[in-house]
């Protein structure tokens, strides 16, 4: 896929952290990702980066290629031997249960993790973005 938007992927060191490795991920070709991960005091914690361009973009591929690979990186994501953080943005309003793209994308999330959606993250107050 050819880059829509650079994915950026900000982590803090703090004192807890010993040490920051970036992750491979698979390459998909309906969304960008990134991985890193941290060796904290007593344990690891990778944090994966997605990013799904909306429909309007040139670059977006048919939803069903999106869950298709989404399906994929979530069996590998569940193989990480620590805990882990997906975050990103999907272009997916989990707030308005109209979107036709909801329940596909929530039965593809809801069989393989636990979500929480839990904060307003626009300057409208809809909860877009969310914690996996």
């Amino acid at each position: 896929m050819a880059p829509t938007r650079s994915l950026a992927l900000a982590v803090a060191q703090l004192s807890l952290c010993a040490n920051l490795s970036h992750s491979s991920v698979p390459d998909f070709s309906s969304f960008e990702s990134s991985s890193v991960t941290l060796q904290l005091s007593h344990s690891k914690l990778s944090v994966f980066n997605i990013y799904r361009p909306p429909f309007s973009s040139t670059h977006s591929k048919p939803f069903s290629v999106f869950l298709d690979d989404f399906s994929s990186f979530l069996s590998s994501a569940t193989t990480t031997p620590h805990k882990f953080i997906i975050t990103g943005d999907f272009n997916i309003h989990l707030d308005n249960p109209a979107d036709r793209l909801l329940s596909p994308f929530s039965f593809c999330l809801f069989s393989l993790l636990s979500v929480l959606v839990d904060m307003f993250t626009s300057l409208r107050t809809t909860k877009i973005t969310f914690l996996i």
